[in-house]
């Protein structure tokens, strides 16, 4: 459910579910919500799953968003503390006190990302790129093994139509 509809794959999911399981995240609600929040983040930052699943991740494992966990997300351009200051109807230092202050729980700032932000990688199918992408990924939760043959007559007239479109 949580990836169904965007460009990312279920072993991507399946892995963050593992690290979030391992992290005393709920089956469930609480484990879709937070892999929901995980897809919208990437899509919404153009950041591989994996990727924002680490970040996630480990805020999970410490049972709360740090002054790390928004470093590396401002380092993707994403202002996370923004989005929770609006959502929690606070200002951005308060939210950074509260970090500091260890406050906000990891179920707290999964749902928010979830809420705000869940739906973004499903909406990829509004571009051309982004539906490109998702034809990838819903061959690889498929079994891509299955149309490697097609997928390599695409590729040859892929290349051979790159010189006449340069």
């Amino acid at each position: 459910a949580a990836v169904d509809g965007t460009a990312f794959g279920l072993d991507a999911a399946a892995s963050a579910a593992a690290r979030f399981g391992s992290a005393g995240i709920k089956a469930g609600d609480q484990m879709t919500g937070a892999l929901r929040g995980v897809a919208g983040v990437a899509a919404m930052t153009n950041t591989s799953y994996e990727e924002m699943a680490d970040i996630f991740s480990e805020a999970a494992s410490l049972g709360n968003v740090t002054g790390n966990t928004l470093m590396r997300l401002n380092l993707r351009s994403f202002n996370a503390a923004a989005v929770m200051a609006k959502e929690l109807g606070k200002s951005q230092e308060e939210i950074q006190q509260m970090v500091k202050d260890r406050e906000i729980t990891f179920e707290q700032f999964a749902a928010i990302m979830d809420k705000t932000y869940g739906e973004h990688a499903q909406k990829a199918n509004e571009t051309y790129a982004g539906s490109l992408a998702n034809i990838g990924a819903a061959l690889g939760r498929i079994g891509a093994v299955f149309m490697d043959f097609k997928l390599d007559s695409l590729r040859r007239t892929f290349n051979s139509l790159i010189p006449l479109i340069n």
